[in-house]
């Protein structure tokens, strides 16, 4: 191969690799360009940072404690580690969203969540043909939200994970980036449960972010509100996978309580974790709203049925949003669903 140029030597540092190959078009391979600028690189040259090649090294700018700090430096170092904490935080999970969806006809939202793969009580047939169902509607989108692994890893519940688990905690994590990768043409954003943050309290780590790192969705954590600009129309949904005050009395309460005392106002509420389909009304500042609640494919539930619950219920509600008033459909089923969609041709 023949000696770098003193001009090319002087273009490999400054410029990008799409810009170096422009420049010398096949005179250096990829690799070759990539070698030489990890070689500058460590000389202390500064190379010229794109998305191709290694990204820069991120940094962090935190302030250097003496000794014994006096009160001003301690709480200075405090605060520096709060914005490099929030920042941290606020980069792995999107707590606001927005979405627009370009249509002159009604839009349909299917919620889904509590897949709980895993599980020997799950009818992951069941799963797999709902999917297939939502990727062949084009106007029919999915926001799945959380415990999509049952991932028993808490000490006090290992016993469940040994009388209920098909497969091992890190195979329920393949299956679930799987079933993600199907969805993926009909996918608005992933959201996480209870039983994906148990990773998290026990080990520190976020598995459900981890396990999607290269699969290109919107990730949303337990809770989100998220604004879907349909046509001319914006709509407002909230969903959250375990509201407080739920009630077995009212399936919709969870939902009521959090359009009462939560941050803000919306026209969708949407929870989970209970395993039991529903769909109702309530009037609140003169509007209509829904409350919605997920069903679950994890319909045989030993371990619900020990603390007193039922069986879980496979419910797919969808929201059907027009496009140019204010108006929302709801429907429990996928099928029923499409056929209202596609009725409008």
């Amino acid at each position: 191969m023949t000696a770098w140029s003193s001009e090319q030597l002087a273009d490999v540092a400054t410029l990008t690799p799409r810009e170096f190959e422009a420049k010398y078009p096949g005179e250096r391979s990829p690799s070759a360009v990539h070698i030489m600028r990890r070689r500058l690189r460590d000389q202390g040259v500064d190379v010229a940072t794109s998305s191709i090649g290694r990204p820069p090294d991120p940094v962090v700018e935190l302030p250097s404690l003496p000794e014994k700090p006096n009160e001003s430096e301690l709480w200075e170092a405090y605060d520096a580690m709060y914005d490099v904490k929030l920042k941290f935080d606020q980069s792995k999970a999107l707590y606001d969203i927005n979405i627009d969806v370009d249509t002159e006809r009604p839009f349909g939202v299917v919620m889904m969540s509590d897949f709980h793969l895993g599980s020997s009580g799950v009818d992951t047939r069941q799963l797999r043909e709902d999917i297939e169902l939502i990727n062949s509607c084009d106007h029919l989108k999915a926001y799945v939200g959380g415990d999509g692994i049952d991932n028993f890893v808490l000490t006090g519940l290992s016993n469940v994970h040994r009388d209920t688990a098909i497969v091992s905690i890190d195979l329920q994590f393949e299956l679930f980036k799987n079933v993600i990768r199907s969805l993926l043409p009909s996918l608005l954003a992933v959201g996480t449960g209870n039983h994906d943050a148990w990773t998290k309290k026990v080990a520190g780590i976020d598995a459900s972010l981890t396990a999607l790192n290269d699969v290109p969705v919107l990730h949303t954590a337990e809770e989100t509100y998220l604004t879907l600009l349909v046509g001319n129309q914006e709509y407002t949904i909230y969903r959250k996978h375990r509201p407080t005050r739920s009630s077995q009395f009212n399936d919709g309460h969870g939902i009521q309580h959090m359009w009462r005392f939560g941050e803000r106002p919306f026209d969708v509420g949407v929870m989970e974790h209970h395993h039991t389909p529903f769909m109702g009304t309530f009037w609140a500042h003169g509007q209509l709203r829904w409350g919605i609640r997920t069903g679950s494919y994890k319909i045989r539930d030993s371990h619900a049925r020990e603390w007193g619950f039922h069986h879980g219920v496979v419910g797919t509600p969808v929201l059907i949003f027009h496009p140019f008033r204010k108006t929302i459909v709801p429907i429990m089923g996928l099928a029923e669903a499409i056929d209202y969609l596609e009725a409008y041709s």
